[in-house]
């Protein structure tokens, strides 16, 4: 609903700055992953695969990751270790995140006496439910 109500000719202004924002993104991570990534993961093919998921990582998400290393993949042959760490490395960095998200939300909307303010993402995401469980029992 959000895209099919968007005005896109309110956004002209900003095609300039995001195609720069776009394009000063690309060349550091090129830079990066050429002098940085590849090198420190050791100079071979596995390294290569690893470094087409970095990109992947750095323009996306975890899906463009595993699709750049997938089309290496098709053309050079597999590459086993690169596929076993990056969906790893790809869902802890989305839990990470995820948890951050939900310590900030616990420590600054939710005070607990029991916790000193701080609460773990699971407790919170079972509190939260098994609050909204009780709120439509007792309807």
């Amino acid at each position: 609903m959000a895209l099919m109500s968007l005005k896109l000719w309110q956004l002209i202004d900003l095609a300039l700055p995001m195609i720069v924002i776009l394009l000063v993104q690309t060349v550091l991570m090129f830079l990066y992953a050429n002098f940085v990534v590849f090198n420190v993961m050791g100079r071979d093919y596995e390294a290569a695969a690893m470094t087409t998921a970095f990109c992947g990582f750095g323009m996306g998400a975890t899906p463009n990751a595993m699709a750049n290393m997938k089309a290496l993949a098709e053309r050079y042959g597999a590459a086993p270790r690169a596929f076993f760490v990056v969906p790893l490395v790809g869902i802890c960095l989305s839990i990470s995140s995820t948890e951050s998200y939900l310590r900030h939300l616990s420590t600054s909307y939710r005070k607990f006496p029991h916790t000193r303010g701080r609460l773990s993402a699971g407790y919170f995401l079972c509190y939260t439910f098994t609050t909204n469980v009780r709120k439509r029992r007792d309807r």
